[in-house]
């Protein structure tokens, strides 16, 4: 199983609908979980880099394009 960590940078409109997050993780959650793999953590940052998330993956083709 593959595992990755992930760095996010909220855009300007995303940083102004930050309230939205907690659903947004869950529907990433979803999908991750619907593509195979699963989040782990997700630790929400005050740098540049608003979040890191931590995931695994079985395969790494189908999410891996970029």
């Amino acid at each position: 199983m593959s595992h990755f960590i992930t760095l996010i940078r909220y855009t300007q409109q995303g940083a102004a609908k930050i309230k939205e997050s907690p659903a947004r993780l869950d529907a990433a959650k979803k999908a991750a979980e619907k593509a195979g793999g699963k989040i782990h953590a997700w630790y929400l940052t005050m740098r540049k880099t608003a979040l890191f998330v931590t995931s695994t993956h079985r395969r790494c083709e189908p999410t891996c394009n970029g």
